[in-house]
């Protein structure tokens, strides 16, 4: 079962996962990450997706379910390119480096969105479970714009 608490420090005292980056490619840089800040509005990027407080219950298990069935996707995803590149390398047939540099920056980019996809479900859910969390946070961003 998923952890039913936020990644914001300031609402847990659990601290968010290590950034995966990749040479060239920021955080912010991919769709997943500019839909996230979409959804916070002009607030900076906040790792306890305050964006979403405002929705209801079935929203908010509906992000929470999408978006863990989108990490698990990128992890096997990950997991695939892997197996692929250990299949190829043990059979003498290695890529050539751009190639290996770019399955490189595709498997930490999917790692990536991964831990991203489970935060996001993991932040919806606490605030499916804890609605009067998500009912305070709502209200201080309304009374912030």
């Amino acid at each position: 079962m998923r952890s039913q608490r936020p990644r914001n420090p300031s609402l847990s005292a659990q601290q968010p996962a290590p950034q995966i980056t990749v040479a060239g490619l920021s955080a912010e840089s991919t769709p997943l990450s500019r839909l996230i800040h979409l959804l916070s509005g002009d607030d900076p990027i906040s790792l306890a997706d305050t964006g979403i407080t405002p929705l209801c219950r079935d929203r908010l298990d509906a992000i929470a379910g999408n978006a863990s069935h989108e990490g698990d996707n990128c992890l096997a995803c990950a997991q695939l390119l892997l197996s692929l590149m250990e299949t190829t390398l043990e059979n003498d047939c290695p890529p050539d480096n751009h190639q290996l540099l770019s399955l490189a920056r595709h498997v930490l980019r999917l790692l990536r969105d991964q831990q991203r996809w489970h935060t996001l479900a993991d932040n919806a859910a606490y605030y499916r479970d804890h609605p009067q969390v998500a009912a305070r946070i709502a209200a201080a961003r309304a009374g912030n714009c």
